[in-house]
């Protein structure tokens, strides 16, 4: 009984592990301008490690719907730029199967790299 209890145990956490909504990914342009405003960021717990910035303006940055609403607390002005990630990337044109190989090939002409550096992520 008790093997039996634990498979069913096992069963319900890795259901709910996989069944999980995973959160949605968007790009945001925070503008802030000054110490007070990096102040009140971090002061709500919003850790932004990668962004690309225009000192004095904005800083865009890919935020999940958690990190937006740390953000909102904060009180820090912000727009959204990309509603997305999912969409944005999937929009995104693909190369043909020529394509790939031209790359490649003017890849190991110009960088003497001559294998496959496109991988299977999309």
């Amino acid at each position: 009984m008790k093997a039996l209890m634990t498979a069913l145990l096992c069963v319900v956490c890795v259901t709910a592990t996989f069944s999980s909504t995973s959160e949605k990914f968007k790009e945001i342009r925070i503008f802030a301008t000054n110490p007070s405003h990096f102040d009140r960021i971090q002061n709500v717990g919003l850790f932004i490690d990668h962004a690309n910035t225009k000192l004095g303006s904005y800083s865009d940055a890919w935020l999940s719907e958690s990190e937006i609403e740390l953000l909102k607390k904060s009180g820090v002005p912000y727009q959204v730029l990309i509603e997305d990630w999912d969409a944005y990337y999937a929009s995104l044109p693909k190369m043909t199967e020529s394509e790939k190989e031209a790359a490649i090939r003017q890849s190991a002409e110009q960088s003497n790299v001559s294998h496959s550096i496109y991988g299977t992520m999309g």
